[in-house]
């Protein structure tokens, strides 16, 4: 598919796609392997199109009204029903032209693009082909803009370009009115603006009250409704319970009297609001509706106070809740939208749930990725739903999803959380609020998408204690791990989550254990005494015993992903109190993990049980150990290659990505390559990671490629001065050539760094470490003969010559362990090839022993100084399925 200039798809056999990835590669070309196994738009596609001839026969049936052009022929359709038949079959055959179509369709005069679709990529592609030539592409739809605003955008840019429209269907079932520019121009009084409210349409009949009707509601509710706020907050009409907690219900002010930071005009907001339907007109009509169907002895009851008198509902409470930050919008009874920043310097608890809670000896404050913990959603969104109902008491929770991680690879992240109340709002038995937690784009504030959601319930009071029947308590069982080694070895959570004080029994179907009460006053920085709706942590921790039973029982890593249900007995308890904890747990495939959780207080009574979910992690103990304690243990091995003339001066070591579990680096939106990233990534290496923008595979690479170096490092200069250092304490830079340079707070206590010299290829990463050299350079190739086209470029016709006469004396392919010699002593040099291979030329190769003579020529030579007359020694090896070298420089 030739898309744009910037842009092809390629298809072919696996030998030869191949060999032009090692084309690709020689003139450092990006490119990323599609994981697609379908030929479509090339001849070998032809097996499956037999049918194609006769289903689109059933379709295309007569001429276009409208010229069409075809990305195949790169011109119109021909007028020939036939031939179109034939043309549309052959487009699943023959590439796909679309620069070559759109340039025809520019050359016959077009002007104007509208792509119709999800997402816009063809626009790009346009704008790609036709760069410095005018045209307008404009797509009608994009993924990060709702669709009538990119629908707006799109007719306003095609008005002003004279496209004639038809904009009535817009309008069609709206009051719109006509603006007369010159009058807004004009300043004016705010008396003189003319009336901008308009009628709504509806079928009622008109309400008709007489003069005395309308005279005494006048006199009971003009009092309350125009009366200015009160120059000091007055007690609340209704309290607000959160935790059961009355902090909330000292002083509940109008919501104009909150401050600024708490309320935004919706003005301010109109990016951030998702509204569906207008709540306000609903209730209005719905309203309507009953009023006009009472009877007049109805009406004349309610007058005399026979009916409560109605009053105005309670705006929320200041403070918010712990978690809310901005009320967007506030519609009492019906529904809240509100902002929430999780910002590290404020949210403590993030750092405690991150896996690698400490990850550098030198930077104690280096923390892995914090990642939200599922209860702090429920809670958050619990927060927002409370608010819709004053004076009630949370006391269950349905169909909680965490529908992905929500992490904070940056400082700060903002959530939106959108509660509304289903079903009668005057139901006195409970209430139903479903609640949907948003994830913003910091950049842009259009783009969100649900990351968790969960339907909460409200009483006035909390549910009678159900019967609990007698416990199954599991026996004990021989444990991997005592107590002591369930945070420091097995569990991520820092302080603020350890809460499991014993294991008292564990075997195949249920696991017991006591759990504390944890203080909740170091949570936050600007918080010491949260009224949380929910216990937060404690909850949290019913989660960790299941993973913990999942580890114990089939050594498999589970992480929540659903709450089903929980159901809540009695106000939350203090820190210090211990409960009795038993999960019945049970795993239902090789994904999932069921259990049943039921918490007793010290008397024995059921405080809450609930029903989670959890899913099997694409990972495995071995990785997340390395993730929680990174420093205690490795990953990457030693790589014993080198010739025994080479072995003592040099150490190697290898990472594969096969040594990491399948879907490790992409399953769950990678997750798990984010975490390792964390784990082993200094301050600055961070940035590095963030900016890179290369392929997926080259990521993982790079990535693989630190951390062996790292390793190799740690390993050295433990043996050698006795640091105990984590990866994150050596941070690799580029110097200004682009050579990868080792810095940390520990250098100042050894005498010199080791020189290290990274490469990576076809998913293994490998490092080379030296002592005895001030410099050292290691390449690394998939064993592959060299393809025949990439030779000429690599090498000058008298390094051909002796790449022959080597051929005739061994079979192994010399080529490519040049090449490899070549991109050694270009990395040993501190300079790379720079994309030209023959700056450094192959002077003799040693077939016996390995080594390759390399010198550098030209230009590249004159950039050396006193290097530039040297001959440097490269050793290649060949081991498995890959081919490389290494070369030393004194």
């Amino acid at each position: 598919m030739d898309n744009c200039p910037h842009q092809t798809i390629v298809v072919g056999e696996p030998a030869a796609i191949e060999t032009l990835i090692q084309l690709l590669e020689i003139r450092k070309l990006l490119y990323v392997r599609l994981p697609f196994d379908r030929p479509y738009h090339s001849p070998l596609f032809g097996a499956f199109a037999a049918p194609l001839h006769a289903l689109l026969s059933r379709w295309l049936i007569r001429l276009p009204q409208t010229p069409i052009y075809s990305c195949t022929l790169a011109a119109r359709f021909p007028d020939n029903l036939a031939t179109i038949l034939d043309t549309a079959v052959d487009h699943w055959l023959r590439p796909v032209a679309f620069r070559q179509t759109i340039k025809a369709m520019y050359a016959d005069g077009v002007r104007t693009f509208v792509e119709v679709g999800p997402k816009g990529n063809l626009t790009a592609f346009i704008d790609d082909i036709l760069q410095g030539q005018p045209h307008l592409a404009i797509p009608a739809n994009l993924p990060h803009r709702s669709g009538i605003a990119q629908l707006q955008q799109l007719l306003a840019l095609l008005t002003v370009q004279g496209v004639p429209m038809r904009l009535n269907y817009l309008y069609q079932r709206r009051s719109p009115r006509q603006l007369v520019f010159s009058e807004l121009a004009t300043p004016r009084s705010a008396d003189s603006l003319p009336e901008t409210r308009h009628k709504l349409v509806n079928n009622a009949p008109r309400m008709s009250l007489s003069p005395t009707t309308v005279e005494r509601l006048r006199e009971r509710y003009t009092p309350q409704v125009l009366a200015p706020p009160p120059s000091a907050p007055t007690p609340s009409l209704a309290t607000s319970s959160f935790s059961g907690s009355s902090n909330y219900a000292d002083n509940t002010p109008h919501l104009s009297t909150l401050p600024p930071a708490m309320i935004v005009e919706p003005h301010q907001l109109d990016r951030l609001e998702r509204t569906v339907g207008d709540p306000v007109m609903e209730a209005y009509m719905q309203t309507m509706e009953r009023f006009l169907s009472l009877q007049q002895a109805t009406m004349q009851a309610f007058l005399d106070n026979s009916l409560p008198t109605p009053h105005l509902a309670a705006p929320p409470a200041t403070p918010l809740p712990p978690l809310l930050d901005t009320i967007i919008s506030f519609v009492p009874g019906k529904q809240l939208v509100a902002l929430r920043t999780l910002r590290l310097d404020r949210d403590l608890y993030l750092r405690d749930h991150a896996i690698g809670a400490s990850i550098a000896v030198g930077d104690p404050k280096l923390h892995g990725l914090p990642t939200l913990p599922l209860t702090m959603s429920l809670e958050l969104m619990a927060e927002a739903a409370s608010l819709l109902v004053p004076n009630q008491q949370l006391v269950g929770v349905r169909d909680v999803y965490a529908l992905r991680w929500i992490e904070l690879d940056d400082e700060q992240l903002i959530l939106r959380v959108a509660a509304q109340l289903q079903g009668d709002p005057n139901n006195p038995a409970h209430h139903v609020i479903e609640v949907k937690l948003f994830q913003l784009d910091g950049d842009n504030a259009e783009n969100e998408e649900v990351v968790a959601q969960a339907s909460m319930i409200f009483a006035p009071v909390y549910q009678m204690v159900p019967r609990s029947e007698p416990l199954a308590v599991p026996k004990l069982h021989t444990r991997r791990w005592q107590r002591s080694q369930i945070y420091d070895e097995v569990m991520f959570h820092g302080p603020c989550f350890q809460g499991i004080h014993e294991v008292h029994g564990v075997d195949d179907e249920a696991i017991d254990v006591t759990i504390t009460v944890l203080p909740t006053d170091q949570l936050f920085s600007t918080d010491t005494q949260p009224a949380f709706c929910t216990d937060p942590v404690l909850l949290d921790q019913l989660l960790q015993i299941t993973g913990l039973w999942a580890l114990e029982q089939h050594n498999v890593l589970c992480f929540p992903v659903r709450i089903n249900s929980l159901e809540l007995f009695g106000l939350p308890l203090h820190a210090g109190e211990q409960v009795r904890c038993v999960a019945r747990a049970v795993l239902l495939d090789d994904e999932q993990l069921c259990g049943q959780i039921q918490v007793l207080r010290a008397d024995g009574q059921l405080w809450a049980r609930c029903v989670v979910w959890l899913r099997r992690s694409n990972n495995n103990f071995e990785c997340y150990r390395y993730m929680v304690a990174p420093g205690q243990t490795t990953i990457s091995q030693l790589w014993p290659v080198l010739a025994a003339s080479v072995a003592p001066m040099v150490q190697a070591y290898r990472l594969s990505r096969t040594m990491f579990p399948d879907g490790f680096f992409t399953a769950q939106g990678g997750i798990w390559l984010r975490t390792l990233a964390y784990t082993v990534l200094g301050r600055q290496e961070r940035a590095l990671w963030h900016n890179l923008k290369t392929p997926l595979a080259r990521r993982i690479e790079w990535l693989l490629g630190r951390i062996a170096a790292k390793e190799a490092l740690c390993h050295y200069l433990a043996q050698a001065y006795g640091l105990a250092l984590a990866p994150a304490d050596i941070e690799i830079l580029p110097d200004e050539h682009g050579r990868p340079l080792a810095h940390g707070s520990w250098a100042k206590q050894v005498p010199y760094v080791p020189a290290f010299s990274i490469a990576h290829d076809s998913g293994l990463a490998v490092a080379a470490i030296t002592t005895s050299a001030n410099s050292i350079g290691v390449d690394v190739e998939h064993a592959a003969r060299m393809p025949d086209a990439a030779i000429p470029m690599a090498f000058a016709p008298h390094e051909r010559a002796l790449l022959t006469i080597v051929a005739e004396t061994t079979a192994a392919d010399w080529a490519l362990r040049c090449w490899c010699a070549k991109e050694a002593v270009a990395k040993a040099l501190g300079r790379g090839l720079n994309g030209n291979p023959q700056a450094l030329m192959v002077e003799a190769i040693d077939a016996v022993n390995g080594t390759v003579q390399i010198k550098p020529v030209g230009s590249y030579a004159e950039q050396l100084g006193l290097l530039r007359d040297r001959t440097f020694a490269a050793f290649s090896f060949c081991n498995d399925d890959y081919v490389g070298a290494v070369a030393l420089i004194p």
